[in-house]
């Protein structure tokens, strides 16, 4: 899986050696001792509680995703769109979408 990650594409693993290895693991059984000592690892890190960004051995120093609670900016996006009297219809009507066919007319 870490060879998914490589920051060079080039050095990413083809569809098809990725295909081929789901298949090795779902119907080959092969490799069933990795997901065993995969699931104890979780479990033991579960159990830790050593979750999240602040124990990253070694974060990716390109990185500009951080993850954060979106409870903050939900209430403010709701406040917002009452305060200027938007509800949900009249965006819906004014962006032109068919709720029933789930389309947007352009």
């Amino acid at each position: 899986m870490k060879s998914c990650w490589d920051p060079d594409p080039k050095r990413r693993p083809s569809v098809k050696t990725i295909r081929n290895t789901f298949g090795s693991w779902s119907f080959r059984n092969k490799n069933n001792d990795i997901f065993v000592k995969a699931e104890l690892k979780r479990k033991e890190i579960l159990k830790s509680e050593k979750l999240g960004p602040e124990f990253v051995k070694n974060p990716y120093p390109k990185a500009i995703y951080i993850s954060r609670p979106l409870s903050f900016f939900i209430s403010k996006c709701s406040s917002i769109n009452s305060s200027l009297g938007y509800s949900y219809d009249s965006i819906v009507h004014y962006l032109g979408i068919d709720v029933e066919r789930s389309t947007v007319d352009l």
